[in-house]
């Protein structure tokens, strides 16, 4: 899920702590990568591609308590930003409703957001031809007269 970059709050590459001095700085390619983990689910090793840093060096920036406070940042943005709860309460109503039909119309919306086609109505229309020609039996003869011993008193 990628979400524009003016809708969230962004670390500052620098700030000023309370005792007048400066925090440390995190680079915009650390940034990169740290919005690339957070936002597309990259690995550390993805991520250092994309930012253009060596996975090595994104290990040891991703050490510093400076990048890790803006990784929790970001992580925080995403965990409140307005998709990521919406789907959350799409999920919740997945689970919990008393309505068939809620549950339904949420996993459809779920299974579209994730990438997977939604579920659509099916409908089968099978024609049957069969034919029947009866029931064949051998010719045989019928006697049609009366049994004279059955009318014997």
């Amino acid at each position: 899920m990628s979400i524009e970059a003016d809708t969230r709050v962004v670390v500052p590459l620098t700030a000023i702590l309370p005792n007048g001095k400066s925090k440390p700085r995190v680079s915009a390619r650390v940034l990169k990568a740290i919005d690339a983990i957070v936002w597309n689910g990259a690995s550390r090793s993805e991520a250092a591609h994309t930012a253009g840093l060596k996975e090595d060096s994104l290990y040891r920036a991703m050490r510093l308590p400076h990048v890790i406070d803006a990784l929790r940042q970001e992580f925080e943005n995403r965990r409140t930003s307005e998709p990521f709860r919406a789907y959350a309460r799409q999920i919740t109503l997945a689970e919990t409703s008393s309505s068939d039909d809620v549950k339904e119309r949420a996993n459809r919306w779920i299974a579209g957001c994730d990438g997977l086609a939604p579920v659509t109505k099916v409908a089968i229309q099978a024609q049957v031809s069969h034919s029947f020609d009866g029931i064949g039996f051998a010719p045989r003869t019928i006697n049609a007269e009366p049994d004279n011993e059955a009318d014997e008193p």
